[in-house]
């Protein structure tokens, strides 16, 4: 892999020693008519100016692309389309060995960049292949939150939530308010109690979900699961019970937010046990890139 050293003049302040590395880079497109490839990739530096050049086998649209990551940049991250570049490059590039000007100056108002990788793509697929190789190349994000929620009931509860996400993720979800007193033990309509005044609210939940990341850094939340409400009061002598008409057991669906801020996970969600209540969840906590991303 060859290795070019140069110097790259900046606007306001002196030389600065830039290593360029140029990768041979292969790019075809198979089709039922023609192939197009982009072979021996070179570049040097003119003054202000760094030229590009390749070798084309057949006409094609040619874009090129840029990073900062040398030899990591094989992973295609951090890839960005340059913009002021001038010669072949564009649409309909003919046959032959081609060269493209790139003045990083205009690109950048300050340039002082050390291993910086060139890709030369043929146009019709390269916005495709790019957000290919970024989507391989994100990390699965890990978060956790500790939630608490409160119910028009009105009832608080507290838990947490874990889960992963690239683009698509899951989590798990578990919440309660630490009061099972009573829980599945209804009053029943034969019997007598005599109550002493003393009553409880009894909730908890155990959801899964889905994570969407639409756009950095916002992401949507959908939870299903199993939740339980209840209403409880204790007898004369110590027992307690749930009132069957303020108890609740069975689907627990949720809907909301998350944004992760400089590591930090925020999130907002509705949810609701059989469509029948609303409870309002919020949580804080951390998000962080696995140390290996997927390939």
């Amino acid at each position: 892999m060859p290795k070019i050293s140069y110097k790259l003049m900046q606007k306001t302040l002196p030389f600065y020693i830039l290593t360029l590395l140029i990768f041979n880079f292969q790019f075809s497109i198979v089709n039922s008519l023609s192939a197009q490839t982009v072979t021996n990739v070179t570049a040097v530096q003119e003054g202000k100016a760094i030229k590009i050049s390749y070798d084309l086998d057949k006409a094609a649209d040619i874009s090129i692309y840029f990073s900062n990551e040398g030899y990591r940049a094989e992973s295609y991250r951090n890839y960005q389309k340059l913009t002021h570049v001038s010669g072949d490059v564009g649409k309909t590039i003919t046959p032959g060995h081609k060269t493209i000007v790139w003045l990083p100056l205009e690109e950048f108002d300050d340039f002082k960049q050390d291993d910086v990788v060139f890709k030369v793509m043929v146009e019709r697929n390269a916005e495709r292949d790019y957000r290919r190789m970024i989507y391989k190349q994100k990390p699965f994000y890990t978060f956790f939150t500790i939630n608490a929620a409160y119910s028009t009931h009105p009832q608080f509860s507290y838990g947490f939530k874990v889960g992963q996400v690239k683009t698509v993720g899951w989590f798990v979800s578990a919440m309660t308010n630490f009061n099972f007193k009573g829980a599945y033990q209804p009053f029943k309509n034969w019997q007598t109690y005599e109550l002493n005044g003393n009553h409880k609210t009894v909730r908890f939940s155990a959801q899964a979900g889905l994570v969407v990341r639409p756009w950095n850094p916002m992401y949507l939340l959908f939870g299903v699961g199993y939740g339980y409400r209840a209403q409880t009061f204790q007898t004369t002598d110590k027992k307690w019970h749930s009132y069957p008409k303020n108890q609740l057991a069975g689907l627990d669906t949720s809907f909301g937010l998350m944004f992760n801020i400089k590591g930090f996970a925020v999130s907002g969600e509705v949810v609701s046990t059989n469509f029948k209540t609303l409870e309002y969840r919020i949580g804080l906590g951390y998000s962080f890139p696995n140390k290996k991303s997927s390939k």
